[in-house]
């Protein structure tokens, strides 16, 4: 993660907020695309607006996370995210029903792949997974 966070290009701050979002909350690409903003004002609801003013798509979420995976020199994609955010709430104690709501699954079959995957991974410290999820320096701009 440190990898991948160190190569988001600071001028689209969207890249950040990408893989944040999706490491933190492990939605699938379609769903970071529908996060949106409501308010009387607004003119464009959607959380992530490209450089050229448009609402990003799947397409461009693709695009974002291609250019980081160059950047960073190993394979950077949405549903690896989906499966760390699931291995690290099973190793921080969530419960099944808790982790198959989160992730959206109709039943316990898929939801197993996970839960047997974070007893063989160990991905460190796990108090240092919210530091991936947001930034307190940046916050405190």
């Amino acid at each position: 993660m440190r990898q991948i966070l160190a190569v988001c290009n600071a001028d689209f701050p969207q890249q950040d907020l990408v893989v944040r979002v999706l490491v933190g909350s492990g939605v699938r690409i379609s769903e970071v695309c529908r996060i949106a903003v409501e308010g009387p004002e607004v003119d464009l609801p959607e959380l992530l607006i490209s450089s050229r003013g448009t609402a990003y798509d799947q397409a461009g979420i693709d695009t974002m996370l291609d250019r980081l995976q160059v950047r960073a020199g190993f394979r950077v994609h949405a549903h690896a995210f989906r499966h760390t955010f699931a291995t690290v709430a099973c190793q921080m104690g969530w419960n099944v029903e808790r982790l198959r709501a989160a992730m959206g699954h109709a039943d316990y079959n898929m939801l197993q792949k996970y839960v047997r995957l974070a007893t063989e991974r160990d991905l460190g410290c796990k108090t240092e997974w919210a530091d991936f999820i947001h930034d307190p320096e940046k916050l405190a701009r």
